[in-house]
């Protein structure tokens, strides 16, 4: 009787590792992935970020990058977009620019906030004739307004992030939490109420709709830590 109780015993705690190196697995996984995703600097160009890669390069695959080089008082900029090449010049004078695309389109704005003005002091992005972008998931439209927005980003080194730790964070803690309350659906149920009764007592069912909540919670918070929200 004592070596089957003991026995039984260390298959419980064998799954108790088992479980919680699984979850610690996933989270880890989760939070490479966010950190990937998320915390990365880059540039947002449509519906397409385009990450820093190294001093004025940004990429968001083979078929998407921008370049960024000085040529005497000028930058010049190499842009794929879907794999199609074009060309433009940035002329600062100050934090006044003119840029002039290789089809003849010219746009000017002072930078300021972190972003391209026009004259007004309103972000130029708001206003201007529209190119396409094909992504994956279909056409895009992306004004030249936007392009020259990104590419003076890239030229002031004002690169951010696409996602925020705050997001990881409440991600953890609503993962922590799914864990606890599959793990121990009573103990979940009574935080913090336990105080409130007398010999209190979860039913198996109420025992497995705390553990289906505590489902959901984990993967609500798997996927804020994670960022794959970022990419829909």
């Amino acid at each position: 009787m004592v070596e089957n109780r003991q026995k039984g015993h260390n298959m419980k705690e064998k799954k108790s590792r088992i479980f919680f190196l699984v979850i610690l697995s996933i989270y880890i996984i989760c939070l490479v992935s966010g950190i990937r995703i998320g915390l990365r600097r880059g540039v947002d160009l449509g519906d397409v970020f385009f990450y820093k890669k190294g001093s004025g390069y940004y990429a968001a695959d083979r078929d998407n990058q921008i370049r960024l080089s000085s040529q005497g008082q000028t930058e010049h900029a190499s842009i794929v977009l879907n794999g199609k090449a074009q060309e433009a010049e940035l002329s600062w004078k100050d934090s006044e620019v003119k840029i002039t695309y290789g089809d003849g389109t010219v746009t000017e704005g002072t930078w300021g906030n972190d972003c391209l003005l026009d004259k007004e002091g309103m972000p130029v992005m708001y206003s201007g004739e529209a190119v396409t972008v094909i992504t994956g998931g279909g056409a895009k439209e992306v004004r030249k307004e936007v392009l020259s927005d990104a590419l003076c980003k890239v030229s002031r080194g004002a690169a951010e992030m696409r996602g925020s730790v705050w997001f990881m964070l409440l991600g953890t803690v609503l993962y922590g939490f799914g864990v606890f309350a599959l793990k121990n659906p009573e103990s979940s149920h009574f935080f913090l109420s336990r105080w409130r009764y007398r010999n209190a007592e979860l039913s198996e069912e109420g025992k497995v709709v705390e553990q289906i909540g505590g489902a959901v919670f984990l993967i609500f918070g798997a996927v804020l830590v994670s960022g794959v929200f970022l990419l829909v």
